[in-house]
């Protein structure tokens, strides 16, 4: 997945392209990291998570599908949704969204 879209096989076998939003593409943050980050530093508004890591700010296109996302954990593929866990619930992987506090790293 790349935040544009992916192919997937449907139940007839055949190969279709999904059309997807996994991430904000102008500032290559993936909303599971995003959400990651705001766990992490008790970020509870959209607003302050924006401010904090520049998401949202380009074209805005990926807004809705992380608002979306942070509501309900889950992601959109076509008519298909797909539950994804929190990075800091797994051993040994931490997301990182980049911002001012970090030095965009």
């Amino acid at each position: 997945m790349d935040g544009r879209g992916f192919t997937v096989q449907d139940r007839c076998g055949r190969i279709m392209w999904v059309m997807s939003r996994t991430r904000c593409e102008c500032k290559q943050l993936s909303f599971v990291a995003l959400r990651s980050y705001a766990r992490r530093h008790g970020i509870t508004e959209l607003e302050e998570l924006i401010r904090r890591t520049g998401c949202c700010t380009g074209c805005g296109t990926c807004r809705p599908h992380l608002e979306e996302f942070l509501r309900t954990g889950e992601l959109r593929f076509g008519d298909q949704t797909l539950r994804v866990p929190d990075l800091d619930d797994r051993p040994g992987l931490r997301g990182v969204a980049p911002g001012p506090e970090n030095n965009g790293k």
